[in-house]
């Protein structure tokens, strides 16, 4: 119940008031499930479970690190002709100077689970306004809500079926809801 002990896990002011507000359990209750669910997996190979306890990956396992640092994509990605960026400014910043329809896809882990109502607003609108016509949305969710639909972003973001079966191949364990959507505009 101590906040800083929810900061520690890695859940702001934000999520939990909206975990209190919109779950069943109590907060306590959130992290057993939250705790189930992880050791249902191959904890050997989950590399979110390692991070978590031991602050690093498994290097013993490679099916333990993320694809994206395992040696054979890193060796592939080099290859590829995508520009790739880094930056140092916050998600909106960066879509809101970009074009209209720029991306054809988007991939935010729990990024709406700590934003407030007004800023997954934004975001989305954003997504829809930076994002082609057909264009895929990865949302993954800690909460057991799914933000587009309680934003009203369902009207132009269609969740794809295969949304049931990501939630359930999830390795980590991490997330309640894996959702694919499709951008209509």
């Amino acid at each position: 119940s101590s906040p800083l002990q929810l900061l520690a896990l890695g859940i702001n002011f934000t999520q939990s008031d909206r975990i209190k507000q919109t779950e069943e359990l109590s907060m306590t209750e959130f992290f057993k499930d939250h705790i189930r669910r992880v050791a249902e997996t191959d904890l050997s190979r989950n590399w979110f479970f390692w991070f978590a306890a031991a602050g690093h990956f498994n290097y013993a396992e490679p099916d333990a690190v993320p694809p994206y640092l395992r040696r054979d994509r890193w060796e592939r990605s080099r290859q590829c002709e995508t520009k790739l960026r880094f930056q140092r400014r916050s998600m909106l910043d960066i879509m809101r100077t970009a074009g209209k329809s720029t991306w054809t896809h988007f991939a935010f882990l729990d990024a709406t689970d700590w934003a407030p109502t007004k800023i997954q607003r934004l975001l989305f609108e954003e997504v829809r306004r930076t994002g082609t016509d057909g264009a895929t949305l990865l949302l993954r969710s800690v909460e057991g809500v799914d933000p587009v639909e309680a934003t009203g972003a369902d009207k132009w973001l269609e969740r794809l079926p295969c949304s049931d079966e990501a939630t359930l191949l999830d390795r980590s364990r991490q997330y309640r809801q894996v959702n694919f959507y499709r951008l209509h505009k």
